[in-house]
């Protein structure tokens, strides 16, 4: 009883990463897309794309206050922000593009923002809509992943 009054009070996209974690439930995609953007597929794909989605990811910005300077790996730039990383990076834009260049289109943007309310987007077929959500969830994984294969 507990858990479920605290979900309550959390955010939706919380209490909805919640919900699928603890009950394996997959939330109504009419209801919230952008939970329904983070929320289905691989555990550990959603997992650190919700991280992302909350801006939590323990990059070097969010570092600094434990003085611990870090810059981008994968192109030298001083402030590695989650928005620099997902998509902001020139090297990650160029991962980005390969993988849903076809799917999106010339929807494609560097900045955080526009990408999600891109996804968000009521343009896509279903399938496309599946398509895109998956290559999402991997793409920010497997950019956390080789980040941190690189720096430790």
């Amino acid at each position: 009883m507990r858990l479920k009054s605290r979900v309550r009070r959390r955010s939706r996209l919380h209490g909805c990463l919640c919900r699928c974690i603890l009950a394996e439930e997959q939330p109504d995609i009419g209801e919230d897309k952008i939970s329904y953007l983070v929320c289905s597929g691989v555990p550990r794909f959603y997992f650190i794309t919700w991280l992302a989605v909350l801006d939590r990811l323990s990059t070097g910005v969010r570092m600094r206050v434990w003085n611990v300077e870090q810059s981008c790996v994968f192109c030298g730039e001083k402030d590695e922000t989650r928005d620099h990383m997902y998509f902001a990076c020139p090297y990650m834009y160029t991962v980005w593009l390969r993988i849903v260049g076809r799917v999106l289109g010339s929807s494609i943007t560097l900045d955080w923002n526009d990408t999600m309310t891109g996804l968000q987007g009521n343009t896509f077929s279903a399938m496309d809509y599946v398509l895109i959500r998956l290559a999402f969830q991997v793409t920010v994984y497997l950019i956390w992943r080789e980040r941190n294969a690189r720096r430790h």
